[in-house]
């Protein structure tokens, strides 16, 4: 029987878990150390990059909860570690919890908190950190709390709440009677959060979320004042936000087959190389985001040539369907049997979008089943669903490229009692006509839409 197992909850993390894999296996050696790593992402997106073939793989529904709690069951150690992928442990971490509950009147326990980072800021948040774990005795998730599988049992493990059930596990075991220990080693999180969503913006939001769960707003209140949060502040993708998606639909930029219509006024070549910036400054845009990005790409035989241009961050996905609607319409359908609660859709057809439309397409799946975007020709170029809300429908019998798709798919949804929000009137980019709209209207500094500037003045003289 292992005297360990070291329970990691992943969703798209392949490039962060081999190091934690190895980090934790370097400090094993006294100790039969099991590791379990549980993804909640439905094609295993994280466990698939797994190089040590000594680790259990599971699967699980998206929510830290659920997958730690799906973790324990499967542990043989007599301690159960449930460790972050971004948290490194320090050194005799397994020795120290090892000591620690020799005394038979701790149940569990953590570690003291640093942060990978050189900013005096972020110094003082860990300090303080340390402070509140010790007076209060209740550690957070990143803190690597540990606990004995039997008591973990005996309590019922988890709850199965969007946010704060790390807390709600330590408020539990304090009302018990139990004794947890904070040990003075100190694990190191990474400072990813803070810095993708600004230090003073991320330590605010936290602790106002902090403030209002011991005021008694549920979990789940909290998770929607969480999303709506994180879409206000200074964001950047890693995949943290479990129940959020962005479908991003990509074709791969082959000459002759990408915006014909545009080629006709500026030929070719250049039409070709206007698209790539097309999908490069809405890449750029999305990757600002603390949702997870699904690149649904075509043709299926282009995805290690995909990966080349636009680099391995994103989970990338053969798009299935022999049109348009049936494309996006499976691409829905996967990502929601994926766990995800919230999913929008564009494409890459409008390269100046502003970012702030992606936060009020979420903000309306909050109280609509549908959200859509729509295009001044008659389409739309954005598309959104609550799961529950979620209308194949809407992708069935529509003339693609007419100027009644948006109206055909609004009145689909309503017929199908749908409710709808809708965003602000946009545009798209078609022919020479619509190049010169993102000419007036642009507001990146980029140099991709400074390219495009170029080609719009290019289209102007004739060229």
């Amino acid at each position: 029987m292992a005297d360990f197992s070291v329970v990691i909850p992943v969703l798209n993390e392949a490039q962060l878990i081999n190091r934690q894999i190895n980090c934790i296996t370097s400090q094993s050696r006294k100790f039969f150390v099991e590791i379990i790593v549980v993804d909640g992402n439905r094609k295993g997106s994280t466990i698939s990059a797994i190089t040590n073939s000594d680790v259990v793989k599971l699967i699980s529904s998206v929510g830290r909860g659920s997958q730690m709690n799906i973790g324990a069951a499967r542990a043989k150690g007599a301690i159960l570690v449930f460790l972050h992928v971004d948290t490194i442990l320090p050194e005799d971490a397994f020795e120290r919890i090892y000591n620690c509950l020799k005394n038979q009147a701790v149940v569990g326990g953590a570690f003291d908190l640093d942060i990978d980072s050189d900013k005096k800021l972020l110094k003082i948040i860990a300090c303080l950190a340390r402070q509140r774990s010790r007076v209060t005795r209740i550690p957070y998730g990143d803190q690597a709390i540990f606990v004995r599988r039997k008591y973990f049992q005996s309590i019922g493990g988890y709850k199965q709440i969007p946010l704060m059930e790390d807390l709600d596990l330590m408020r539990r075991i304090k009302k018990a009677g139990d004794k947890i220990q904070i040990l003075p080693q100190r694990v190191i999180t990474s400072a990813r959060r803070w810095e993708k969503r600004g230090t003073i913006y991320t330590s605010c939001l936290n602790q106002i979320l902090l403030l209002l769960y011991y005021l008694g707003v549920s979990p789940d209140k909290l998770a929607n004042i969480y999303r709506v949060g994180l879409t206000c502040g200074k964001v950047k993708n890693d995949g943290c936000l479990n129940s959020l998606c962005v479908i991003f639909f990509v074709k791969w930029p082959q000459e002759g087959k990408c915006k014909t219509r545009l080629a006709k006024d500026i030929g070719v070549k250049k039409t070709t190389e206007l698209y790539k910036s097309f999908v490069l400054d809405l890449l750029d845009m999305l990757s600002r985001f603390d949702f997870p990005l699904r690149v649904y790409f075509t043709p299926e035989n282009c995805r290690d040539r995909l990966i080349d241009w636009l680099g391995n961050d994103h989970e990338f996905i053969a798009q299935k369907g022999d049109n348009l609607g049936r494309r996006m319409k499976n691409a829905f359908e996967q990502t929601f049997q994926e766990g995800f609660e919230w999913a929008i859709l564009i494409g890459s057809d409008s390269p100046d979008l502003p970012p702030n439309f992606l936060n009020k397409a979420f903000w309306n799946l909050e109280e609509k089943d549908a959200v859509l975007g729509p295009c001044d020709d008659g389409g739309y170029y954005l598309i959104g669903f609550s799961n529950r809300g979620f209308c194949p429908e809407a992708f069935k019998n529509i003339k693609w490229g007419s100027g009644e798709v948006f109206e055909k798919t609004k009145n689909i949804l309503t017929n199908h009692g749908r409710t709808i929000g809708l965003l602000p009137i946009w545009h798209d980019i078609d022919d020479a006509c619509d190049l010169r709209k993102i000419n007036r209207n642009a507001v990146s500094t980029n140099e991709v839409l400074r390219n495009i500037r170029c080609l719009s003045k290019a289209v102007r003289r004739g060229k």
